[in-house]
């Protein structure tokens, strides 16, 4: 299909998709008896979101990416995208912290500065908003982009297909040796080895890479069709895999292929102009609004799990419920007033733009 730019907006479906795996991963705290065994099952391993997050980020970014890109240029636009969200969802998650432990507070001097998740220890990769540590990791993928995006340019069609599995043999090994000593149960037990396995930001830059040799080949036409059925049967297995049989390997090793064979799956489909409900207006505005409600969910998790608000009745799905009615209704908000303007002001508009479209594949870049 010739056509000068096409927007990926499977892709922007699957975004809030992945969110709410996270949501309610995040979201078991209220729930307990049968009924935790029954949504463990299905959303235990909803972590694996992040995966999805990480592998996204590079496909789009290396979609969008053109030669002329200046370094600067593309800072400015990830900071106008990002950050201001960013911050607004940290000042809410603060002044919350505030009423309930000032003296926390202190372990999030680099949380402002998207440096938490250098260090290992979870009181500090974890302080304030505990998502946000995935955020430190994508301000190292953002800074390495131009110079990864270079570098994959220069490599030959079969230079590609190394890389790519590069990027995938890495976690593998990772996990192989972090189960040598991590048991499943502890993976956020604060331990070295989890932090060095799953949020030390360069152990996590494979999955990044990985999406972007995966846009590269697309453009260049030397991926295979894949069907829409099998990617998404593939998908949801190994996810589900993962939750019932928790293990090092669930988090990223197990769903970084099913989850890359996803994202491609969802661009041809995008490009071939196949219309379906996860590319629909609907699905799309969801899309649009998950790094905002990726942003704040755990903040009201978190709060309205305490013990306070359990004896007021606010516990199990009716904790649950009103913690996603409160992450979504903000999440809008950050969006439209935050997100939106700032990405406008500062990006001058381009980044969420270049989020969702791009240069067909084989069209010059």
């Amino acid at each position: 299909m010739r056509v000068e730019s096409a927007r990926l907006d499977r892709l922007t479906g699957l975004r809030f998709i992945a969110a709410l795996a996270v949501f309610v991963f995040h979201g078991l705290l209220f729930i307990g008896g049968a009924e935790w065994d029954v949504v463990h099952a299905v959303f235990g391993q909803g972590r694996s979101g992040v995966s999805f997050f990480f592998i996204l980020s590079g496909f789009v970014l290396a979609w969008s990416s053109r030669p002329g890109d200046t370094i600067l240029g593309f800072y400015r636009r990830r900071f106008a995208r990002i950050y201001p969200a960013y911050l607004a969802a940290l000042l809410i998650a603060g002044l919350l912290w505030l009423i309930r432990d000032p003296k926390g507070l202190a372990n999030g001097l680099l949380t402002p500065f998207l440096l938490q998740s250098w260090v290992p220890d979870k009181h500090v990769y974890f302080a304030v908003n505990t998502p946000a540590w995935s955020l430190s990791v994508e301000a190292f993928f953002y800074l390495m982009f131009p110079f990864v995006i270079a570098a994959l340019r220069r490599l030959s069609g079969r230079g590609l297909w190394v890389a790519g599995a590069v990027a995938v043999a890495v976690p593998i090994a990772l996990a192989a040796m972090a189960s040598q000593s991590l048991n499943p149960a502890d993976l956020d037990d604060g331990s070295f080895t989890a932090w060095a396995v799953y949020y030390f930001p360069p152990a996590r830059l494979p999955e990044f890479i990985l999406g972007a040799v995966l846009a590269l080949q697309f453009r260049a036409g030397l991926l295979p069709t894949i069907s829409w059925k099998f990617a998404v049967a593939l998908a949801a297995t190994a996810y589900l895999a993962a939750g019932l049989w928790p293990s090092a390997f669930g988090i990223v090793a197990l769903v970084i292929v099913p989850f890359a064979v996803l994202i491609v799956a969802a661009a041809q489909r995008d490009i071939a102009g196949t219309h379906g409900w996860l590319g629909g207006r609907f699905s799309v505005n969801l899309g649009a609004i998950s790094y905002c409600f990726y942003l704040v969910h755990n903040i009201f998790i978190a709060r309205l799990a305490q013990p306070g608000f359990q004896s007021l009745g606010v516990d199990e799905w009716v904790g649950f419920g009103i913690a996603f009615v409160l992450s979504f209704v903000t999440a809008w908000a950050l969006h439209k007033y935050v997100e939106l303007p700032f990405d406008r002001k500062l990006g001058r508009g381009a980044s969420l733009k270049a989020d969702a479209t791009a240069s067909a594949p084989g069209r010059p870049s």
